[in-house]
């Protein structure tokens, strides 16, 4: 008789991914040109590939935090009396669970070990202060200015990588929730008009589940 068909191969990249686990600061030696200054990297685990609501809200507190000279991050670790970084920027990207990065460049060397404190102690002082709702506003006003842009420009470079993911991690159901699921994912004006609304405790919320302690956190010097 003829042997059973083995069953299908698991979908790829749908595995569930597991939580994170947070352990001690790690080191990595590497050369360089330069070795009187280093990077150091803070890692969190960010929201689900579906959550489109909260990754787009991060990547406004982001813009918040860190994306002017002025902005809380800037004034507390590089546009002040004792700089601790030349640059603090946060690049992130979603799989089928999403990453947030906080990245130094330009720490000296013997200070790499102070960055993290200096981080948190400058998190605890914007979870201290009331949060600026109207520049929280100017950050959402700029992204849906620079996404109309975008679009006008070059609009399947804005959206490709949305149905990319979509294809990828998506659960699979009947055409027409797929297809409402795909909507919500390229509905950035919409998110855009959701969170402009929001108060500031859900910024709160936000910074003190993801980003302040004792949320699980990866960092590298």
């Amino acid at each position: 008789a003829a042997a059973a068909a083995p069953p299908p191969p698991p979908r790829p990249w749908t595995r569930a991914v597991g939580p994170m686990v947070a352990k001690p600061a790690a080191t990595v030696s590497f050369p360089s040109d330069d070795e009187s200054t280093g990077q150091v990297t803070i890692a969190w685990r960010g929201a689900a590939h579906d959550d489109h609501a909260t990754r787009l809200a991060f990547s406004l507190l982001w813009d918040y935090l860190s994306d002017a000279p002025t902005s809380p991050l800037q004034l507390a670790l590089v546009e002040c009396d004792d700089p601790i970084a030349s640059e603090v920027y946060a690049p992130g990207d979603v799989f089928r669970v999403g990453y947030e990065q906080l990245w130094f460049d330009g720490v000296d060397t013997e200070r790499l070990d102070e960055v993290e404190a200096r981080f948190d102690a400058a998190i605890a002082r914007v979870l201290a202060d009331d949060l600026d709702l109207a520049r929280l506003q100017t950050c959402v006003t700029r992204r849906r200015r620079r996404y109309l842009a975008a679009m006008d420009d070059a609009p399947a470079d804005a959206l490709v990588d949305r149905c990319i993911k979509h294809f990828l991690y998506e659960e699979r159901a009947d055409p027409a929730a797929e297809s409402a699921k795909l909507a919500a994912r390229v509905d950035t004006l919409g998110l855009l008009s959701r969170l402009s609304a929001e108060p500031a405790s859900f910024w709160r919320a936000l910074i003190e589940t993801y980003l302040a302690r004792p949320a699980p956190r990866a960092t590298v010097l």
